[in-house]
């Protein structure tokens, strides 16, 4: 008797699984994880213009790669005055947090397009006072490696959205992600190559052979890839 009660057991527990079908996967996930991915191949210094207004953006990974750090700055220290944006996953989502030179804190999360090359970010909520209004969404569209849009919806203290959008050029492919400084090499310089070892002196990394022979692009892009030592 005891011996039919756990062979009734195992048969009800196998049909259950059988009619369940196998796990299921979170898409949702894997295409926020992918869209995350695909924020920090923005990775660098940005420049381009948003109503007249020069801006200069830097992108970078931040805490091990968990986040990307997003921040907007004008030579005259009008805003955005080195205003910042956090990309980071929470769970199976990509959700940003804007840090507005108004003084709140926007909450968005993002969605990635089918060709992966448009990133919308639709608002959440507002943390903070609005009187000075705040970020309503963006989006970002990938032109190519070295060009990307952004438009913003921005919510004037009178309530009335307004759009905004830049067209933006890479001017720096520095970027610090792990230890490593990424960047293409461009330019024939060879001697460039001792201000990578300088830009490391005292780090924890060490200049591997470059692709190009050792040549650097720029002065300020320092385009090598230096590698953490171990």
């Amino acid at each position: 008797m005891r011996k039919l009660t756990i062979l009734f057991i195992l048969f009800a527990a196998t049909a259950v699984a059988i009619a369940q079908g196998p796990p299921k996967t979170s898409a949702a996930q894997s295409d926020a994880k992918k869209a995350f991915e695909k924020l920090k191949t923005l990775a660098g210094s940005w420049q381009g213009t948003i109503m007249g207004i020069s801006i200069n953006f830097t992108i970078r990974a931040a805490s091990s790669g968990t986040a990307i750090l997003h921040e907007g700055h004008t030579d005259g220290g009008s805003p955005p005055n080195h205003e910042i944006t956090m990309f980071y996953m929470e769970g199976d989502r990509l959700l940003a947090t804007h840090y507005c030179d108004a003084g709140n804190r926007s909450r968005l999360e993002g969605k990635m397009s089918p060709d992966g090359k448009t990133i919308e970010f639709s608002f959440l909520d507002v943390a903070g006072s609005t009187r000075g209004g705040y970020l309503k969404g963006f989006v970002f569209t990938m032109i190519d490696a070295n060009h990307h849009t952004a438009e913003l919806t921005f919510v004037m203290p009178d309530g009335k959205p307004i759009p905004l959008r830049g067209e933006f050029t890479r001017t720096n492919w520095l970027s610090r992600y792990h230890g490593n400084v990424r960047a293409p090499c461009t330019v024939r310089d060879s001697g460039r190559m001792r201000i990578a070892q300088q830009f490391t002196a005292g780090r924890s990394a060490k200049v591997s052979p470059s692709p190009c022979n050792g040549r650097l692009n720029s002065v300020d892009n320092l385009a090598h890839i230096i590698q953490p030592s171990v």
